[in-house]
């Protein structure tokens, strides 16, 4: 059994699971897939009682998969591999936030510019399948050989992960970071520019140095400053998450036609001159305004036509975007407020966290991360009239009592 896919429902706001399946999605956090691992009895004795009685299912994601990877020791790598393919059945691969993300875009883009802006979403699915299907076959391969050839793609992984920290740790050090941050959102200021070119040219070492250096030199937020943050906090993470979405376009459909097949351009650019009336602002450049419907599938319109959309999107807020970047500033600011830069791990927690909107139960057992997400989740229950109640259990016990409650909600709603 699979996530919902659009194959099977159209588009649509409300985040969701596995309703078709009548069935409870439980999504681990890594830490406790480590302790099950390491011989933690007691999760495994609560998540086999859900499967047996047939009320709850075990899901992961890539983020699972990369973060296992990153074990050294090739033996607990191997067995932690097997522990998760173990309770999700070898089957329950999620396709993680990247295409949370893209399918968030195609929800805003078909309510709020044009019901018909999607031309064929199949190509959406086939890209959602087949990734699930390569992050299994990936992980099944860590489980059956515990096989050292990941030593490039490790080297990858930490990298990516240290150039985050340190352009966090620098961020953090700036006494005026907020302001900066929220100057840029408000302008909407982007560039062209290779801004990773600094990090690329550092090695390693030298990345874990500085951020060293700099763990002692991160001032607290205090008054205006925190207010400030904590009053922007949504418009932030709703602007940088929406820029995400350029990226993923990019990445993901990669071959010619794709990204013309999957969106109808036309519809969407009346839905953004219509935006721009309503909104009384500018978002389409004059060439994207005035070409022909046919000429907007050359490249550089194209561009613009989604630029244009991504862009009213950060006006909104896409929930699969901007929860993760939510995710950052939260902890980013506990660790500030305790004078520590980020951990190593802010950008998988990110990553994870958008796991809110695709499944009931969240189970994580770090505070602080379980912390953010409980804030997070109050808010998605707010915005979705009660109709979707993410749920974060930090221990065995509480993780029991959220499949129960969760369980005799199913059976109430089934009989009403």
């Amino acid at each position: 059994m699979t996530p919902e896919t659009k194959s099977q429902r159209p588009l649509e706001s409300a985040p969701r699971t596995n309703d078709i399946e009548k069935s409870i999605g439980v999504y681990l956090d890594q830490n406790v897939f480590s302790q099950i691992a390491n011989g933690v009895s007691e999760w495994e004795q609560v998540l086999t009682e859900a499967r047996e009685n047939g009320s709850a299912e075990v899901w992961a994601g890539p983020t699972h998969v990369l973060e296992t990877i990153q074990c050294v020791d090739e033996s607990l790598r191997q067995k932690l591999a097997q522990v998760i393919l173990r309770l999700i059945e070898s089957r329950r691969m999620w396709w993680g936030h990247e295409f949370e993300a893209l399918e968030g875009f195609c929800i805003f883009v078909e309510q709020h510019l044009s019901p018909r802006a999607i031309r064929f979403p199949q190509y959406l699915i086939h890209r959602q399948e087949t990734l699930r299907q390569l992050w299994l076959g990936g992980l099944a391969l860590i489980a059956c050989t515990g096989t050292g050839k990941f030593e490039a793609a490790m080297e990858r992984l930490q990298r990516i992960k240290t150039t985050s920290r340190l352009l966090l740790a620098r961020l953090a050090v700036k006494s005026d970071w907020v302001d900066r941050i929220v100057d840029v959102v408000e302008k909407w200021e982007t560039t062209t520019e290779n801004v990773f070119a600094d990090f690329d040219a550092m090695s390693l070492d030298e990345m874990e140095t500085e951020i060293r250096s700099l763990a002692g030199a991160v001032p607290k937020l205090k008054g205006k400053t925190l207010a400030k943050l904590n009053q922007n906090r949504r418009t932030i993470s709703a602007a940088y998450g929406a820029l995400e979405i350029g990226t993923l376009l990019q990445t993901i459909f990669d071959l010619p036609c794709e990204l013309v097949l999957l969106f109808n351009l036309a519809e969407i650019r009346q839905g953004l001159l219509r935006w721009e009336k309503e909104k009384h602002c500018k978002i389409l450049t004059n060439e994207a305004k005035g070409a022909a419907d046919n000429d907007l599938a050359q490249p550089p319109l194209t561009a613009a036509i989604l630029q244009g959309a991504i862009r009213a999107a950060g006006h909104v807020g896409l929930p699969s975007t901007s929860i993760a970047y939510d995710t950052v500033l939260w902890e980013l600011q506990k660790k500030i407020n305790v004078s520590k830069p980020p951990t190593a791990g802010l950008t998988f927690d990110a990553d994870h966290s958008i796991g809110l909107l695709r499944f009931n139960i969240f189970v994580t057992t770090d505070e602080t991360f379980a912390s953010g997400l409980k804030t997070i989740a109050a808010r998605i229950t707010t915005s979705t009239g009660g109709n979707w109640v993410p749920q974060i259990a930090a221990n065995p016990k509480q993780l029991r009592e959220a499949i129960v409650r969760r369980t005799k909600q199913h059976l109430s709603s089934a009989i009403h």
